[in-house]
């Protein structure tokens, strides 16, 4: 789902809590799948029998996709709720996660917070 969307359908606290709960989630699955990785690689000596060779081999080249996959995703998630989480400080009053929001202009991706301690506007950015 769009950010901006969820923002403003959640709200921006559980929005910005649930990110950080996938990204740690993206992270602790890309440990595993280092964890199989490795098991992977370490069955495939040249010790193990033919057999056990390809299905060690097998799983260590799903563990490394599935790596890659977990990384990718808690960078995005990771950058995406830090980069919001950045810009939901007021900058006169110094509230955080206290705004409404509405579309800003014509774009349809960028929203307008304004404070609801001060009233202050500022633009949040782009998804």
């Amino acid at each position: 789902m769009n950010p901006l969307i969820a923002i403003t359908t959640m709200g921006f606290r559980r929005w910005y809590e649930q990110q950080r709960i996938q990204s740690r989630a993206a992270l602790i699955g890309c440990l595993l799948c280092m964890m199989l990785l490795t098991i992977g690689l370490e069955s495939a000596l040249p010790l193990a029998q033919s057999r056990e060779v390809g299905l060690s081999l097998l799983l260590a080249v799903a563990a490394a996709a599935g790596m890659v996959a977990s990384w990718q995703h808690f960078r995005i998630v990771f950058t995406r709720a830090g980069r919001f989480g950045s810009a939901a400080h007021c900058e006169h009053c110094g509230t955080f996660a206290r705004f409404d929001l509405r579309p800003a202009g014509t774009e349809a991706l960028s929203l307008e917070a304004r404070c609801r301690h001060c009233l202050h506007r500022w633009i949040l950015p782009q998804a």
